[in-house]
């Protein structure tokens, strides 16, 4: 456990437009409670980041 990280986070591409994330939490740095609130953020960021990308998308035409 002194080696091994307590959040692992990969994202798998299914295809160039479809991916999947695996997220792995040691259950001793995350519980049940923290699990909302670690999902918002995440999808905050998530639809964050789509903005921008579109944003900019639209600035390079």
């Amino acid at each position: 456990m002194a080696r091994d990280s307590f959040i692992r986070m990969h994202v798998y591409s299914v295809s160039s437009t479809e991916h999947v994330v695996l997220i792995v939490v040691h259950h001793l740095v995350f519980d049940g409670a923290s699990t909302p609130v670690f999902l918002k953020d995440l999808f905050t960021i998530y639809e964050s980041l789509v903005k921008i990308t579109v944003t900019l998308s639209r600035v390079k035409r």
